[in-house]
C-alpha cells in the first residue's frame, strides 16, 4: 500500500467527524455574508414604495410646469397689478373731485334755502 494512502486510513475518523463540523461552519458563515428572503421582500418593498413615491413626484412636477407656464406669468400679474395701482389711484382722485362736487352743490343749496327762508 502506498504511504498516502494509509496514511488517509490512519487519519480517516479525525476527518470524518471534523469535516462535517468544518463545512457547517463554511455554510453559517456564508449565510451571513448573503441577504435572506425576508430582506428581498423588505427590499421589493421599499423599491415599490420608491416607485410609487417617485410617479407622484413626475406628476406634481409637470402640474407645477404647467402652472408655471401658464399666463399671467409673476411678472405679468405684477404689470396688471401696477396697472390696477394707477387705475384705483385715478378712481380715488375722481372720488375725491365727485365728493367735492356734491359737497359744493350741497353748500350751494344750502345757501339757497337759507334765501328763500329769510324772504
Amino acid at each position: 500500500m502506498p504511504d498516502w494512502l494509509s496514511l488517509l486510513i490512519d487519519i480517516w475518523p479525525v476527518l470524518s467527524g471534523a469535516t462535517p463540523i468544518i463545512l457547517m461552519a463554511g455554510f453559517y458563515w456564508l449565510r451571513t455574508k448573503f441577504p435572506t428572503k425576508e430582506d428581498f421582500d423588505k427590499l421589493q418593498t421599499t423599491v415599490t414604495q420608491l416607485s410609487v413615491d417617485q410617479v407622484k413626484c413626475n406628476a406634481a412636477v409637470v402640474q407645477l410646469e404647467a402652472e408655471h407656464k401658464e399666463s399671467p406669468t409673476p411678472i405679468e400679474l405684477m404689470a396688471q397689478l401696477a396697472t390696477l395701482a394707477g387705475r384705483m389711484s385715478g378712481v380715488e382722485n375722481r372720488v375725491d373731485g365727485v365728493g367735492k362736487q356734491v359737497e359744493t352743490a350741497n353748500d350751494y343749496l344750502q345757501i339757497l334755502i337759507e334765501r328763500g327762508i329769510s324772504r
